[in-house]
């Protein structure tokens, strides 16, 4: 709308380079603007430094790459579905790669923090290393998957809200969130 608008405008004023634009929607598309390629940045330096501490604490680069991989998989698929389904990213929905990366992190780290631990005792008690990943993910199943279930309801219940903004972060953030961690 606002570039037919635009360009109307520019066919038959008589000098378009004088003219200022103005208005809540210059300012919500700048805002907009700024917010994405804000967003990016901000995304970009917070995976950096998950990543730097994911190495300190796991200690483990195949666990690091294991846990970033599958949630960046994940935040990509939310982005190309919101995209295709024609929606586009604000001030508002340009922290969902974010969130999903943040707490499918946080699932992930559960896992693998899990079966590091467990791994040694059970190697001591016989068991083999794909008996000790089982045992580890039967343990962590459960308490997992209330996680992501309580946590998915909580930004599903965003879908009540009035404001479309909200709805659709609601319900992107539910949906990508129930998979993020697995």
């Amino acid at each position: 709308v606002q570039a037919t608008v635009r360009a109307r405008f520019e066919a038959h004023a008589r000098d378009p380079a004088a003219w200022h634009w103005g208005g809540l929607g210059v300012i919500n598309r700048e805002l907009n603007d700024l917010s994405l390629s804000d967003g990016a940045f901000f995304t970009t330096v917070s995976t950096l430094v998950l990543i730097v501490c994911l190495v300190l604490a796991l200690r483990r680069k195949v666990a690091v790459l294991l846990a970033v991989i599958i949630v960046h998989l994940s935040s990509l698929f939310l982005l190309g579905l919101h995209l295709g389904l024609g929606y586009k990213l604000n001030m508002v929905t340009m922290i969902l790669p974010t969130l999903v990366l943040v707490i499918g992190v946080t699932d992930g780290v559960y896992f693998i923090s899990t079966y590091l631990q467990e791994r040694p005792k059970l190697e001591a008690r016989g068991f083999s290393k794909r008996d000790a990943i089982v045992r580890a993910v039967s343990y962590c199943f459960i308490p997992g998957l209330i996680n992501s279930v309580t946590t998915s309801i909580a930004f599903l219940a965003f879908a009540s809200s009035e404001m479309a903004v909200i709805r659709t972060l609601g319900i992107f953030a539910g949906l990508a969130l129930s998979r993020a961690g697995r």
